[in-house]
């Protein structure tokens, strides 16, 4: 089952990431397939079986299995990490050269909420989620005191 293994490193264009890993993906449950058909067909009830050097050959081939899969998803798992790494050097890179909106409203002179009204609105928002909303009607904010 288990045969030397090379770490190689190629590239795949962003149109065939998807095929290439439901690719990958398909391998691995194969895997998992042959392998709990296989493991389902061991007998652990006769003692003779049990304690064989068959047996523990068994067992071997279950975690040659085991170790296949888990190279094979780490292989999903590192191309799906160099994708997600290079979009977000892509989108860090559009959002460096995007330039700040500066806000639409004036944000200074306003007054900060003290503490107790943020408890207070902080309430009234749980109170609001945890009551059911009857049909037809409209949940509207109350007026400041």
């Amino acid at each position: 089952m288990s045969s030397p293994r090379v770490n190689i490193q190629y590239s795949v264009s962003v149109e065939d990431l998807p095929d290439e890993i439901s690719r990958l993906v398909t391998k691995a449950t194969h895997l998992q397939m042959q392998m709990s058909e296989e493991c389902g067909q061991l007998n652990t009830a006769d003692p003779d079986t049990l304690w064989s050097a068959a047996y523990v050959g068994d067992i071997q081939n279950w975690r040659a299995y085991l170790v296949e899969i888990d190279h094979t998803l780490k292989d999903v798992e590192n191309l799906v990490k160099s994708y997600l790494s290079q979009m977000g050097s892509s989108a860090h890179t559009a959002v460096e050269n995007t330039p700040t909106p500066s806000p639409s409203l004036p944000l200074k002179g306003l007054p900060l909420p003290s503490p107790g009204d943020l408890d207070h609105l902080i309430e009234n928002f749980q109170e609001r989620i945890e009551s059911p909303r009857e049909e037809g009607h409209e949940i509207t904010p109350e007026a400041s005191p």
